[in-house]
């Protein structure tokens, strides 16, 4: 692989990881409604679901998920 689809590659992957703490935080501290929550943590669920690092997150989701009684999926 060369250096410049290397570097690409890592500058992705480092905005991908900072776009999804900002989702995180959204969805745990914004000021949401129900549908709008709902919205945001299906996504954040299924781009995170693979992650072993964000499994925490997934399943904190998923419980809030259930106590607001909202399907995410």
């Amino acid at each position: 692989m060369s250096k410049t689809i290397y570097d690409i590659a890592m500058d992705n992957a480092k905005a991908l990881g900072k776009l999804q703490g900002a989702v995180m935080w959204t969805i745990r501290y914004g000021d949401l409604s129900d549908n709008d929550w709902k919205y945001l943590s299906r996504i954040y669920c299924e781009v995170a679901s693979d992650e072993e690092y964000s499994m925490s997150d997934v399943t904190w989701i998923r419980e809030e998920a259930v106590r607001r009684g909202v399907d995410i999926g």
